[in-house]
């Protein structure tokens, strides 16, 4: 009763994310507890409240002991990935912790948590300023992720970040989209992402607009010949992307990642005319009854 007390109160202030008061708490609770498996849940919780507040070595330390321990898997695995996350931190050496985790991929153990080992890989790469080994691995974790909606949505949203600050923010606001889709609303940072997500509404819609507005203007410029030639590389160009998706679309999955795989949606770009299907297929049509009759007659 004293162990549940202490956990209750420390609990109290988890949900105020008051960290620095419910660790000592936490402490007390872990002392307190007879019972073997609720003291590594305690002490779980512990490290990750250590690491949250930067007590690095401390988190580490119990890190190891829920790995060491007889904890439920998924949680003696987590409590592995966050202390080589910790031990590549505190050194130089990004590789090593990137080969110990590929390594992880091939153990028939881990099948049921490669999405949060790429997920580890990518940020690894991304901590070492490779932004693109960062995206691929980023993704594979989004397309291996099949029963863990909270891990799929911080895959998504390490993308979206990864966008925005290159910056893309189109793409970016394609996985925010995706991001809030998946995680959990009870995730701490749901909010905030939301709020990220609405701000940049108005930003990629004026971008959309402006990029559609360069290219028609630049069409425009180019002599009429190589204007018709331009259309229709661009219409062949978008028939075809449009036949690989519907043959996507009905195959079974590859296990290759495309862009039908990740639910980020097109919304937005399909508000640009050679992304928007309808539009296109109209425009072919009467473009090649123009052809046909010897006129062209194309007002920009």
């Amino acid at each position: 009763m004293v162990a549940e007390a202490y956990a209750s109160k420390a609990q109290w202030y988890i949900y105020a994310k008051a960290y620095e008061p419910a660790i000592p708490l936490l402490n007390k609770a872990i002392k307190a507890c007879t019972n073997k498996a609720q003291r590594i849940r305690l002490t779980f919780l512990l490290a990750q409240l250590e690491l949250e507040t930067g007590k690095k070595a401390l988190a580490s330390s119990h890190f190891t002991q829920v790995y060491k321990s007889n904890a439920a898997f998924d949680m003696a695995f987590n409590a592995h990935l966050n202390q080589l996350s910790i031990a590549e931190q505190n050194s130089s050496k990004k590789n090593d912790r990137i080969k110990t985790l590929q390594a992880l991929l091939k153990d028939d153990k881990n099948s049921d948590n490669v999405d949060q080992i790429y997920f580890q890989i990518g940020r690894s790469y991304q901590d070492a300023g490779n932004a693109k080994q960062a995206e691929l691995n980023y993704k594979q974790s989004v397309l291996k992720s099949k029963r863990n909606q909270t891990q799929k949505g911080l895959s998504y949203l390490a993308l979206a970040n990864l966008y925005f600050n290159q910056p893309d923010y189109v793409t970016a606001k394609n996985y925010y989209d995706s991001t809030l889709s998946v995680l959990p609303s009870s995730h701490p940072s749901f909010d905030a992402i939301r709020k990220k997500n609405s701000n940049l509404d108005l930003l990629t819609s004026q971008l959309i607009i402006i990029d559609t507005e360069d290219s028609l203007q630049a069409l425009a410029k180019l002599p009429e010949a190589e204007k018709r030639l331009k259309i229709i590389a661009q219409l062949e160009q978008k028939a075809k992307q449009d036949a690989a998706k519907k043959q996507t679309a009905g195959s079974p999955n590859t296990g290759m990642y495309t862009t039908n795989n990740d639910n980020t949606g097109n919304q937005i770009d399909a508000k640009f005319y050679f992304n928007n299907s309808a539009a296109l297929s109209q425009g072919f049509a009467d473009f090649k009854k123009r052809t046909a009759s010897g006129s062209f007659p194309i007002a920009f």
